[in-house]
């Protein structure tokens, strides 16, 4: 049986091409956006939030803790987006932890996923152009 509630989604950017992000993901209605302290996300994460008007709020999350914090933020944002952003070692390491292969991320800026009663999806990547710029994919 399907959650009667609207999913959390939480698009998870990799620090390093975050900024290319912004185009490919403006018709998201991005309502957080959160930044992994622990490997210098806060940067692209404050450009992020200030070219959607939202506000950066930090978040502690090593490798294994991630899914924790992903669990956290899925509750407190139900129906609504947010953006992660952390490195992109961080996020292949969470793939197995959701059921995912690795190969699932490679090659990408992002990953768009979905969380409700019934579990996590994957709802595909935020990719890199060769331009620089960002293209969302499914």
């Amino acid at each position: 049986m399907s959650d009667l509630q609207c999913p959390a989604r939480i698009v998870l950017l990799d620090a390093d091409v975050a900024h290319t992000s912004t185009e490919a993901l403006q018709a998201e209605r991005v309502a957080h956006v959160y930044a992994d302290r622990g490997c210098g996300a806060l940067d692209p994460a404050t450009a992020l939030a200030a070219a959607w008007e939202v506000v950066v709020t930090g978040l502690d999350a090593s490798p294994g803790g991630l899914r924790t914090a992903l669990e956290d933020l899925a509750d407190l944002h139900r129906g609504e987006t947010v953006v992660v952003v952390t490195h992109g070692e961080v996020m292949t390491a969470l793939l197995p932890t959701l059921g995912w292969a690795v190969e699932d991320r490679a090659p990408c800026a992002g990953l768009v996923l979905e969380r409700d009663g019934d579990g996590w999806r994957n709802r595909g990547r935020v990719t890199a152009r060769p331009d620089g710029g960002a293209a969302q994919t499914a």
